[in-house]
């Protein structure tokens, strides 16, 4: 059996100092415990050589005032290497993504991120970028027909919402509350033109509710919220 009765050893340099514990019934390694910005600090390790080595490791940087180092333990370390290989093709600092990523949790409440990621993508598919709303209209009315409704209200649909979507040169992304109002007093609609017009387009926002849902023009043009 070792003998532990030099235990434990306190191993000083200029204002520093480390304490090595001998292994005992209840911690089977030798332990290094240590202060660093008023917080005490423990390692273990299989051999009093490594103990040791360890110690005067720490002593250096303690001593030359790299405790940022010295306070990390092996934990620390092995996760700040994994968050780095995470972040390898992405130009992006640590720093900046933990940052970003503890924002945009506190904003989100109980919400996970990957939750309100996946629903941007469902809401905000990429190829949005190259679609303007005169081809998203011929995308909803090629619907309508496929589902089969009757020829009377998909006349009605072509008729009102070519109507809104002719000249109106822009994407879908870039439809805003204002371009729709605008484009409504272009058109000048009689009263009850107008109520005919607002309904159509409340379906047509409806279909596109995938592509614009949480955008300005289908929470304005839906009573305040997407149908």
């Amino acid at each position: 059996m070792k003998d532990n009765s030099n235990f434990p050893l306190r191993v000083k340099r200029g204002g520093c100092d480390v304490i090595i514990y001998a292994p005992s019934e209840a911690l089977k390694y030798y332990r290094i415990s240590y202060r660093v910005g008023g917080k005490r600090r423990q390692r273990t390790f299989k051999t009093l050589e490594e103990a040791q080595r360890e110690t005067n490791a720490l002593l250096d940087k303690l001593g030359t005032g790299e405790t940022s180092v010295a306070d990390l333990s092996t934990l620390d370390v092995a996760m700040l290497h994994t968050a780095k290989r995470e972040l390898e093709g992405i130009n992006v600092r640590l720093d900046r993504a933990c940052y970003e990523y503890a924002q945009n949790i506190k904003r989100l409440g109980n919400s996970s991120l990957e939750e309100a990621v996946n629903f941007y993508i469902e809401h905000n598919p990429g190829r949005l970028k190259d679609i303007n709303v005169g081809e998203l209209a011929g995308e909803f009315l090629q619907a309508k027909k496929d589902a089969g409704v009757s020829p009377y209200y998909l006349r009605d649909l072509r008729n009102r919402i070519g109507t809104f979507a002719r000249n109106l040169n822009c994407r879908v992304g870039e439809l805003t509350a204002e371009k729709v109002a605008h484009r409504f007093h272009q058109l000048g609609f009689k009263p009850e033109n107008h109520n005919n017009q607002y309904r159509v387009m409340r379906t047509f926002f409806r279909y596109g509710q995938a592509q614009v849902a949480g955008h300005p023009v289908c929470r304005t043009h839906t009573g305040g919220r997407c149908l």
